[in-house]
């Protein structure tokens, strides 16, 4: 069921209500906890919740982050780079 809803989880990471955006992220923790495979396909879309200037939404990208299991170091640099931009 996670790999059907996944998709559709991640369209509403771009939704214009932060509650929305933030509700989707905390479903998406969920289903990669499920299924860490899945992982990598969501690299840019967490990108872009870490940029996010709800801090709802900010603190829920942080612990999508936290428990993503991310297994490409490129990624991962990715990452360091906008948390470092943004400091």
């Amino acid at each position: 069921m996670g790999r059907v809803l996944a998709p559709d989880v991640a369209r509403q990471l771009g939704s214009s209500n932060p509650y929305v955006r933030k509700k989707a992220a905390l479903a998406l923790i969920r289903i990669l906890k499920r299924l860490p495979e899945l992982c990598d396909d969501y690299v840019d879309r967490i990108a872009t919740l870490l940029k996010d200037r709800s801090h709802g939404v900010l603190i829920t990208a942080v612990q999508l982050l936290a428990d993503a299991n991310i297994s490409d170091f490129d990624a991962i640099l990715y990452y360091l780079t906008i948390v470092a931009r943004s400091s």
